[in-house]
């Protein structure tokens, strides 16, 4: 028994985890937390919706990672989260000219992330 335990420790314990890290964010308040999150959300549907700009997955985490934290930074409740910033982001989706506007803005955005300290790993959800 204590084999496994000993065994299972290293494997959760000692394996590298293959995950993109959020740019850190507490150093950005007020407007330009607002300004911030509203680009992420944005950038998150576009990047899952429109097939030129589709995100990787390590892409994906490294913006809803950082969106999230922003948000709950900022003590949004998950209805306002969904009102304030996911429902205008899905209803500009059907707006023609979504994906000319917004996709072209991911991969810069993804590099302004980076140079926050966020990062990017390989990673593939099945």
């Amino acid at each position: 028994m204590r084999r496994l335990v000993a065994t299972l420790f290293m494997v959760f314990c000692c394996t590298p985890q293959l995950a993109a890290a959020p740019a850190p964010t507490d150093h950005v308040f007020g407007r330009a937390a607002e300004i911030l999150l509203q680009r992420l959300v944005v950038a998150n549907v576009a990047g899952m919706n429109c097939e030129d700009f589709a995100l990787t997955d390590a892409e994906w985490l490294l913006i809803v990672d950082t969106a999230d934290q922003l948000a709950d930074q900022m003590q949004l409740t998950v209805e306002r989260y969904d009102a304030d910033y996911y429902g205008p982001a899905f209803h500009a989706l059907d707006v023609t000219g979504f994906c000319a506007n917004e996709g072209p803005k991911i991969a810069g955005l993804i590099k302004e992330l980076m140079k926050r300290g966020g990062t990017l790993e390989d990673v593939t959800f099945d």
